[in-house]
């Protein structure tokens, strides 16, 4: 993995990270050990480009109250969104829209490092990218073939309107226990059908990148490896350009106490990992602390 900081490009991108609730710009939240390491990353790549913090980071706190306001009511309201409130990162994205006016958004995840240059991807013949997994949806309970954790878009009319449909069918699946990445698959349901519901995937090679055209805009998907990969147990792969930092490396890093996991992590799962899946462990858990603060880093156990 290179250390060298990379030159900004010309491309017109605002950033976009999901960030509600209470967390480290909320008052009494505890602080967020993500935020300013994935912020840190995108500012050593592109120095330039606009970084969105929605809602949290909003500029007018009676927005960023209201959009707090609403999420509170959906969990309040809603038992799925209330135990697995990731779908509700859609509601942030959604808001920001009204104040991005570069040619790209990228949308992210908060416990994500931007690693490498993207402009390969922001190509013409491109409206619209978002990462694929070998999943296959025609097994009762198995989640979709794409990570909603990464979605880059062109800032065009059709893209929005996209939006929309996306954000109010994720309330619908929402009320059925499922996540957004539900919502996205009904409205790409021709692909869908194409794939066979994620079982031709797994006759592709990681590094096949698919193209279609839907509801007027030029999709183009790509496997999560490179613009959204987590697998933190295997050897590391040079041309990831977005780490997602979750499940075991999210549990490592914020030491949550939910349904105890860092203590798991601690007394079964740690003394029970090989020198190798360590390792590679470490790697991960290492990179995220040479972007975050020297507080929070020192915070973190070393692998």
């Amino acid at each position: 993995m290179s250390e060298k900081t990379e030159e900004s490009s010309g491309k017109n991108i605002t950033f976009v990270i999901s960030s509600f609730g209470k967390g480290s710009l909320q008052p009494d939240g505890n602080p967020d050990p993500f935020l300013g390491a994935l912020k840190n990353s995108i500012k050593q790549i592109y120095a330039d480009a606009k970084i969105l913090v929605s809602c949290n980071g909003l500029s007018d706190p009676r927005e960023v109250n209201a959009i707090n306001k609403q999420i509170d009511i959906a969990r309040d309201n809603c038992k799925f969104l209330k135990d697995s409130p990731g779908s509700l990162k859609l509601v942030t994205h959604y808001h920001a829209w009204r104040h991005i006016d570069t040619e790209w958004a990228v949308f992210l995840d908060s416990d994500m490092l931007l690693l490498k240059n993207i402009d390969q991807y922001l190509t013409d013949n491109t409206d619209y990218i978002f990462t694929w997994r070998k999943k296959d949806m025609t097994i009762r309970g198995e989640w979709p073939w794409l990570n909603a954790g990464t979605m880059i878009c062109r800032n065009t009319p059709n893209v929005r309107a996209f939006w929309q449909k996306y954000y109010d069918l994720m309330w619908k699946h929402a009320m059925f226990n499922r996540g957004d990445q539900f919502a996205f698959v009904e409205l790409l349901d021709g692909f869908n059908k194409k794939i066979n519901y994620g079982k031709e995937l797994f006759k592709l090679e990681n590094n096949q990148t698919i193209e279609f055209v839907d509801h007027g805009i030029k999709f183009k998907t790509i496997h999560c490896d490179y613009l959204n990969r987590s697998a933190p147990f295997e050897p590391w792969l040079e041309e990831t350009a977005i780490q997602h930092l979750k499940g075991i490396q999210g549990t490592i890093i914020t030491k949550t106490d939910k349904e105890n996991r860092y203590q798991v992590f601690l007394n079964n799962t740690l003394p029970s990992l090989s020198p190798e899946r360590r390792k590679n462990l470490k790697k991960r858990i290492d990179l995220w602390k040479k972007f975050a603060s020297e507080e929070i880093a020192n915070g973190v156990i070393d692998l």
